[in-house]
């Protein structure tokens, strides 16, 4: 289809070629964002509350 078009496939290599360096410069504009810290767990905190006043009674 590409040669009937064009006559070649040598005008659709390069325009494919322009359309994937268009592609890689566009990548170069994501910015990626460091994933957000989980948060701490009511159960990590109801532990050491626990710990705490068993030492406290020790």
């Amino acid at each position: 289809m590409a040669r009937d078009a064009f006559g070649a496939y040598g005008p659709v290599r390069l325009a494919l070629g322009a359309a994937c360096a268009a592609a890689a410069l566009l990548s170069l504009s994501i910015r990626v964002r460091p994933a957000p810290s989980p948060p701490s767990s009511a159960a990590d905190e109801t532990d050491e509350k626990t710990h705490a006043s068993s030492a406290a009674r020790q």
